[in-house]
């Protein structure tokens, strides 16, 4: 499917480049996220287009995002906050000083100290944290990697490879709650 025939067939729509390139090409992929997200059409292009594709997308009304072609989340950044999904639900959506995590709890800015990143010592739970001001730190989105389990060859190296969303998420949920992100 075709960009035009991918945005044309509606839904509630999000357009997001992966994080990695290769070959100079990135994977821009169509998103219908309105009961998680769920992949419309993936696309290269050369790098040397994305701002213009991107520039298309927005002034067509399509919110522009990131993901990970290696994990299940997208998410966008806007001037009202960050949204993101994974394959199943929403599991983030900051807006209104408020960020609302995957259970949709709620953790006003105020209660906010930092974002952290995490990584238990299996490799297999990875995700992120809010630091809260009273000491508690509850799970806002996180990633379950059956494949870290159960490969006995699964190292730090794959680790890095598979948890970059957790970095440019964590950051963008930060910088829109003017609080510290902590990486892994």
């Amino acid at each position: 499917m075709d960009l035009d025939a991918a945005l044309q067939a509606g839904g509630s729509l999000v357009a997001a480049w992966d994080l990695n390139s290769e070959g100079g090409r990135r994977d821009l992929t169509v998103f219908d996220v309105a009961a998680g997200a769920r992949p419309r059409t993936t696309l290269a292009y050369p790098e040397s287009e994305v701002e213009a594709v991107t520039a298309t997308l927005t002034a067509r009304g399509v919110p522009v995002g990131r993901y990970d072609g290696t994990q299940p989340i997208v998410w966008v950044t806007t001037a009202a906050g960050v949204q993101a999904w994974n394959e199943d639900k929403q599991v983030i959506d900051a807006r209104d000083g408020v960020l609302r995590d995957r259970l949709q709890r709620e953790h006003p800015v105020s209660s906010l100290k930092a974002i952290r990143g995490y990584v238990q010592s299996d490799y297999v739970d990875r995700g992120l944290v809010a630091e809260r001001v009273d000491g508690t730190r509850p799970t806002l989105c996180y990633v379950l990697s059956a494949h870290a389990g159960a490969d006995p060859t699964y190292n730090r190296n794959d680790l890095l490879m598979d948890s970059g969303w957790i970095a440019a998420l964590g950051s963008a949920i930060a910088k829109w709650a003017g609080k510290p992100y902590y990486g892994v």
